[in-house]
């Protein structure tokens, strides 16, 4: 039996034996790609939580319920955000909705 030669393919600055890296490339390209998406939202998203929890420690309970609701729209089960959403409302004395708030994060999560 006679053992055939490989021939290398030729491809810019590197050669390959096997077209496995012009698979696996494309898919490390596009992974890289979406973790930094990934990560841009999730910073954006703590300074959000940041940002709200300033304001509710200034005492300006009203711009920090504005933010936790921007936050709600695109984490609706946010606990942090719920929780403290339903602190800034009790705050203006606006307990039923508080508890509305509160009720919901202990649906989530109700060992929170």
């Amino acid at each position: 039996m006679k053992l055939q030669k490989k021939t290398a393919f030729k491809c810019g600055c590197f050669k390959t034996k096997d077209i496995s890296i012009y698979l696996i490339l494309p898919i490390l390209l596009i992974s890289v790609f979406l973790t930094d998406n990934v990560f841009g939202q999730e910073v954006e998203f703590k300074e959000s939580l940041k940002n709200a929890s300033d304001h509710s420690l200034n005492g300006e309970y009203r711009q920090a319920i504005a933010i936790y609701e921007e936050i709600l729209k695109n984490h609706p089960n946010n606990n942090s955000a719920l929780k403290m959403k339903g602190l800034a409302l009790s705050n203006l004395n606006e307990h039923v909705s508080a508890l509305k708030q509160f009720h919901q994060a202990l649906r989530i999560n109700p060992n929170d």
